[in-house]
């Protein structure tokens, strides 16, 4: 017995040692966090208290009690503003005719001014985790292929290390750019204009992505990796009895007509790209345009990160969620991952994505639906709340 209670404390103080370790890291635009490995899962899903084992569904095919599907759920801009086609040629073919390093943020990444008039911003290839190109390129092409439209326009490029170099001066993160031959690579993300600003997080969002009460020491799809191992740790005792009572109370309301919506989106479609890094650092990776402005699905740099495809965080995160947007839903069963790899073919750098991240995201595509129709069959037309 001691042993095996020396070895308990062992592990815990471990989990906390590699939080520490990370906790320094930030994405290409935001503080990174701690990856919780997979074997951890059994505990998180003991703390939501929902069955979260698979149903045998069929994932091609749409249930009775499911819109039917779209004919093309796919997008083709941002937002419905620019076309992306006129976009993406002069995203590929412009010349740097200014540059500036990048503001804020842990990865170094550089502000295009570009001869064909268009701004960008360039994540190149670095050694830095959770700041990869191919994240952001292959989550802006899942973004137009589900019809969601809230990914800036990207396009893989490479540039001459030279004109990004001056920009960046001494920075201590340039030892971290991957420099081939005299070349850099990575992602040229399309400037978004107006203002972006954090959406401030309120207690009691996780209320509106479910159909039954959510216990305030459950695992929530909105909180930072680092709180839920310590959730882990200490048995979801992170709050004191008296602000869980302070909680329960909470009813906030969303400040636009759409927010849990788009809230609900934004978690199934990380949960698609394995995107860990989106919850933390004051929200920085979680934003809208303008005052009660729409959500942004900004800054994918963690996403596909090779590796475990389905890691414990990521599955206690859409095991919480248990209402979903009808059309949402409907793209994901329409998905065609041939229709994927014709898309991620046409980009300049390859190749994009491994089949190892390929297959992660079939795997993760099935479960998602496996638990929409586990939810449906216990709840019914409860899970689609905003139609």
């Amino acid at each position: 017995m001691g042993a095996r209670s020396g070895l308990a404390r062992y592990s815990i103080v471990a989990l906390f040692a590699l939080v520490a370790c990370v906790e320094q890291a930030r994405s290409a635009d935001v503080e990174g966090e701690a990856l919780p490995a997979r074997t951890q899962q059994q505990g998180a899903d003991e703390q939501l208290q929902v069955t979260t084992q698979p149903m045998r569904v069929d994932v091609g095919e749409v249930s009775v009690r499911t819109a039917v599907l779209p004919k093309n759920p796919e997008t083709d801009s941002f937002f419905g503003e620019r076309a992306d086609d006129t976009l993406r040629k002069a995203l590929l073919n412009g010349r740097i005719q200014r540059v500036e390093k990048g503001r804020g943020g842990r990865s170094l990444g550089f502000k295009l001014m570009l001869d064909t008039g268009e701004k960008a911003y360039f994540k190149a290839d670095q050694t830095f985790s959770a700041a990869n190109w191919f994240g952001e390129v292959a989550s802006y092409h899942l973004d137009r292929m589900l019809g969601i439209g809230r990914v800036p326009m990207v396009v893989s490029r490479t540039f001459p290390w030279e004109s990004l170099a001056h920009a960046a001066g001494t920075d201590v993160r340039k030892s971290e750019i991957i420099v081939n031959g005299s070349d850099v690579r990575g992602a040229l993300v399309a400037w978004v204009t107006g203002p972006l600003m954090p959406l401030p997080h309120q207690p009691g969002w996780e209320r509106w992505v479910r159909v039954q009460h959510w216990p305030t020491s459950a695992i929530s799809p909105f909180q930072r990796p680092a709180v839920w191992v310590k959730q882990l740790a200490t048995k979801g005792m992170v709050l004191s009895k008296e602000e869980r009572t302070r909680r329960r109370l909470l009813r906030p309301e969303p400040d636009r007509e759409d927010r849990a919506a788009e809230l609900s989106d934004l978690v199934v479609f990380d949960y698609l790209t394995r995107n860990q890094d989106r919850w933390g650092g004051e929200n920085a990776n979680v934003l809208v345009r303008g005052a009660k402005g729409p959500l942004v699905f900004l800054d994918n740099g963690a996403s596909f990160e090779p590796g475990d495809q389905r890691p414990s965080l990521m599955e206690a995160r859409i095991h919480t969620l248990q209402r979903f947007r009808r059309r949402t839903i409907a793209a994901v069963r329409a998905f065609d991952i041939a229709r994927f790899r014709a898309r991620l073919a046409t980009e300049q750098l390859q190749p994009v994505l491994s089949e190892a991240q390929v297959s992660g995201l079939v795997q993760r595509r099935a479960h998602l639906l496996e638990w929409v129709a586990q939810n449906e069959a216990q709840f019914g037309e409860a899970i689609w709340a905003w139609e």
